[in-house]
């Protein structure tokens, strides 16, 4: 099993992106496991990936990684059968980030080594991620093949990169503003441009349209609001297009968009006696965001993502 998913994760070697893509540098190879609890000790709760129907029946536990209690930010890939997360070890800073790759059939898991917040190109045969500076490790937003045969640092001053659903562009945030990048061409811009964002700094986890048009985040402005809002990822608009949806005051950042465009969904912050739960918000109706219906209400949901159908939603839980 492991040599046949060890082949399945060797993909690429020869893409248009692998061909193109300069100065881009070998990389470690993948770390494959089953995840064994009885052989892990954690000191507290284990995050669960679980998941649900879009109509907010049929939940259910897919996967845990007792190696790893605590993990975020899930990335369902192109074909739905590996999902990808950020994890960390019990008694790790937040700086160990590892990029973990779960098999949702078998529930073996590929270590893809120091990194954040995975998201995956169109093709699924590439990764990209941030990676927290270190004195052996360079910070800044990196792309590179699943297969780890190529790797490379977009820019070392970016966060929070993320894939492009359509096409060969990422979006990464630069403190107020978000870049965009064709990494084919090289060629990028500001989405505000120098001095002219309203947001004194956007957060980590934007998330773009399933057309690849737009690009939906939470942004802090310079009075201390926050909100949820969309821009423009077209170059030749003259201007970013901002569209402010609703208050992001009471919410965490990963946000997850329905695969019709029509609505995205968003985790709610916990606090002393409330569990943090999913929320959504509609486009076309507007209005305060909704608790979305069916999730486990004795457990804190957090981070998510929907299945390449728009059938299944994947979310991370703990009791």
């Amino acid at each position: 099993m492991t040599l046949r998913l060890t082949f399945a994760l060797a993909l690429i070697a020869n893409s248009a992106i692998a061909q193109e893509l300069p100065n881009a540098a070998p990389a470690a190879k993948l770390s494959l496991f089953f995840d064994r609890p009885a052989e892990a000790s954690t000191a507290g709760p284990v995050v669960e990936l679980l998941t649900m129907d879009a109509d907010g029946t049929n939940v259910r536990s897919v996967a845990s990684i007792a190696q790893y209690p605590v993990i975020n930010l899930p990335e369902v890939s192109p074909d739905g059968e590996w999902v990808a997360v950020d994890g960390w070890k019990d008694g790790q800073r937040s700086t160990d980030a590892h990029v973990l790759l779960i098999h949702l059939k078998t529930g073996i898991v590929a270590d893809f080594g120091m990194g954040a917040m995975p998201t995956w190109s169109p093709d699924g045969q590439w990764l990209a991620w941030s990676r927290y500076r270190q004195a052996d490790n360079k910070g800044g937003v990196f792309i590179g093949s699943v297969n780890q045969q190529l790797e490379k640092q977009i820019h070392e001053g970016g966060w929070a990169i993320t894939w492009s659903p359509v096409g060969h562009h990422i979006a990464y945030v630069k403190q107020g503003d978000l870049i965009i990048l064709d990494v084919i061409s090289g060629v990028g811009h500001a989405v505000f441009g120098e001095g002219q964002s309203p947001y004194r700094y956007i957060m980590h986890n934007p998330k773009w349209s399933p057309d690849g048009q737009r690009i939906c985040f939470i942004g802090h402005r310079h009075d201390g609001t926050s909100e949820f809002a969309t821009v423009s990822a077209d170059n030749d608009s003259d201007d970013a297009d901002l569209q402010v949806c609703c208050s992001a005051q009471n919410f965490n950042p990963d946000i997850g968009r329905s695969k019709d465009g029509r609505k995205i969904t968003f985790p709610g912050k916990a606090s002393a006696g409330k569990r943090g739960q999913l929320w959504f918000y509609e486009f076309e109706t507007k209005g305060e965001p909704q608790l979305l219906e069916g999730q486990p209400a004795d457990r804190s949901n957090s981070g998510h993502d929907w299945s390449p159908d728009g059938k299944t939603l994947y979310f991370l839980s703990v009791k």
